[in-house]
């Protein structure tokens, strides 16, 4: 019996606790901004990476599930001269999950 609850065991795969960086941003102009995803280290492989924005602009205060399941995001339709606010949702195949810490972007006037 002992020698299954080992077995078990050592199936089960457990990451390290989850850490992210904020995403990076690469290009930007007045209606678009185009961001790669931050580190993220512990967790089990796969990690899959969800992106979330919101806006300085009264109206999109809270975070909006943008582009699901992507390293890189393009955020189109955006307005001039308008601050947001980027964020990475990632989860590993346990389940568990840690949001990066915010990208402020302002877009070109």
């Amino acid at each position: 019996q002992m020698a299954n609850q080992q077995a078990r065991r050592s199936k089960t795969k457990r990451g390290k606790r989850m850490t992210a960086v904020p995403p990076i941003l690469f290009a930007k102009d007045s209606t678009s901004a185009n961001l790669i995803a931050g580190e993220v280290s512990g967790g089990v492989e796969p990690i899959t990476a969800d992106w979330y924005r919101r806006a300085d602009n009264g109206r999109d205060t809270s975070p909006v599930l943008v582009d699901p399941g992507v390293q890189v995001h393009t955020s189109n339709g955006l307005a001039p001269n308008t601050t947001y606010y980027f964020s990475v949702r990632y989860t590993d195949a346990n389940n568990m999950s840690v949001t990066s810490p915010e990208l402020e972007v302002t877009t070109d006037a």
